[in-house]
């Protein structure tokens, strides 16, 4: 999920937010250069607006006539608030038999019905300072209800998913196209209207993510009040 992100040329992506939802249409060849982009504000007071398909759709189809998107393949982005992380040591198995000691040892320390969940995962690196080596892996639960809301409602604004992530994994695509491979040590702030999350990339991976309930907006509340442009 991670690396296939940005790869594609002249994908079209989306980031469902809660007040507003925006989309971006790239250059097929090139360095991801955008073609047509746009944002479409949530007229919703609902903590979670996706509940109200009939406030949804509309604003999912005059985003895909924006940008051309009718019958596409898609890229969406979605809240982290759905998304579980946690980094895990596991032992060292063959690569097919990863996913499955992961899943058991996500077990272990939260309480979740494996059939009810996605999980991803990826490999950060091996120790081997340790008796027995192992893998650090970071790994992330998302119910399968919450994914099905979303791609039903792609799929009703006559768009297809091909791949989910979260703004943490988006950004640091984003920063890879524009930096280059060589990403370390850097704290990549997303300010939202009604939510921000800090992640901190090592080593060319999202190490680190976090959501507050804080706002660009009160962001610039505070700036106003310190008298600073």
């Amino acid at each position: 999920m991670i690396k296939k992100f940005m790869k594609k040329r002249g994908c079209i992506s989306i980031e469902l937010g809660y007040s507003a939802i925006k989309g971006v249409r790239l250059y097929s060849g090139g360095a991801g250069k955008i073609k047509k982009c746009g944002i479409f504000p949530l007229n919703s007071n609902s903590p979670y607006p996706y509940e109200e398909p009939a406030l949804i759709l509309p604003v999912l189809i005059s985003l895909r006539a924006k940008l051309g998107a009718k019958g596409k393949v898609i890229n969406i982005c979605i809240n982290m608030s759905h998304i579980t992380v946690r980094e895990l040591r596991v032992p060292v198995v063959p690569a097919d038999e990863l996913a499955e000691v992961i899943k058991w040892e996500l077990k272990k320390i939260i309480d979740y019905d494996p059939e009810d969940f996605n999980m991803d995962f990826i490999v950060i690196e091996k120790t081997e300072q340790e008796t027995v080596p192992k893998l650090i892996v970071k790994a992330n639960l998302a119910r399968k209800s919450i994914f099905k809301q979303y791609i039903s409602l792609i799929e009703h604004a006559d768009m297809r998913v091909n791949l989910i992530t979260i703004p943490p994994f988006a950004l640091r695509a984003l920063l890879l196209e524009l930096l280059g491979e060589n990403l370390n040590n850097i704290a990549v702030l997303d300010l939202g209207a009604k939510a921000s999350s800090l992640s901190i990339i090592k080593g060319n991976l999202v190490r680190f993510e976090r959501q507050f309930r804080f706002s660009a907006f009160e962001l610039m509340d505070l700036l106003e009040k310190e008298g600073i442009d």
